[in-house]
C-alpha cells in the first residue's frame, strides 16, 4: 500500500512536469519564432536535449522531431488554470502555512488597476525560476 508521502511525491512531479510543459507553451505563445529557434540550436549543441526531444544527437530529422514538440504543447490559455488549482491544493496540503506565499506569487497586484500580459508573463516566469 502506498503511503501518502509517495502519492504527495507522484502529485508533485506530474506538476512540476505540467509546469514545464506550461512555461514552454507560454513562451512559444509569446515569441513562437524564438522559442522554435532557440530549442532547435539547443539541441544542434547540446545531445541530451536532442535526446530528450527524440532526435538522434547527429540532428537527423531535427526540424521535424521540433515541430512535433511544439504540437504536443498544452495550450496556456486552457491548461493553466486546471494545473494552478490542482498545485495549490498540493501545496495546501504539504505546507499550508507557505500557501499565502504560493497564491501571492500568481495573483494580480491589488495595486494595478491593469497589467500588460507581458508583465504577467516575465512575473509568472520569474516565479516559476525562484
Amino acid at each position: 500500500m502506498a503511503s501518502n508521502m509517495d502519492h504527495y511525491k507522484k502529485d508533485l512531479d506530474a506538476l512540476i512536469r505540467r509546469a514545464g510543459e506550461l512555461e514552454n507553451s507560454m513562451q512559444y505563445e509569446c515569441v513562437p519564432k524564438e522559442f522554435e529557434a532557440h530549442l532547435t540550436k539547443h539541441a544542434q549543441e547540446i545531445p541530451e536535449v536532442a535526446r530528450e526531444l527524440g532526435s538522434p544527437a547527429d540532428g537527423k530529422r531535427l526540424a521535424a522531431v521540433v515541430s512535433e514538440f511544439i504540437a504536443k504543447l498544452p495550450s496556456f490559455k486552457t491548461a493553466y488554470q486546471s494545473w494552478y488549482s490542482e498545485a495549490m491544493a498540493v501545496v495546501k496540503q504539504i505546507l499550508p502555512d507557505r500557501l499565502p506565499d504560493f497564491v501571492r506569487h500568481y495573483e494580480k497586484p491589488k495595486s494595478r488597476k491593469g497589467l500588460l500580459t507581458r508583465t504577467i508573463i516575465s512575473r509568472t516566469i520569474s516565479r516559476i525560476f525562484m
